[in-house]
């Protein structure tokens, strides 16, 4: 039992680990990796999309923008009256 959890450790790569069955090493893909990168740039560029869009809505609200990036203050501005003309 003990070997089971020997088998796989924190420093072990994680496309070795992904490329592992049974103890036994298989042909792996590079395409594993390249998924995982094009996966990892393409959640920070909707992210970066995300946040600078409710930066501009902010902004035009004439709220202060940096209060858009903390998560639950602009919740809470977002939720304020606006004052009436």
């Amino acid at each position: 039992m003990a070997n089971a959890y020997s088998a796989f450790s924190p420093a072990m790569n994680v496309a070795q680990a992904l490329c592992t069955s049974n103890g036994q090493t298989i042909p792996c893909s590079p395409l594993i990796a390249t998924f995982g990168i094009g996966l990892v740039v393409a959640l920070v560029v909707v992210v970066l999309v995300m946040v600078v869009s409710l930066w501009k809505i902010f902004t035009k609200a004439g709220q202060p923008g940096w209060a858009s990036i903390i998560p639950i203050y602009n919740t809470v501005v977002i939720l304020e009256p606006l004052p009436t003309p």
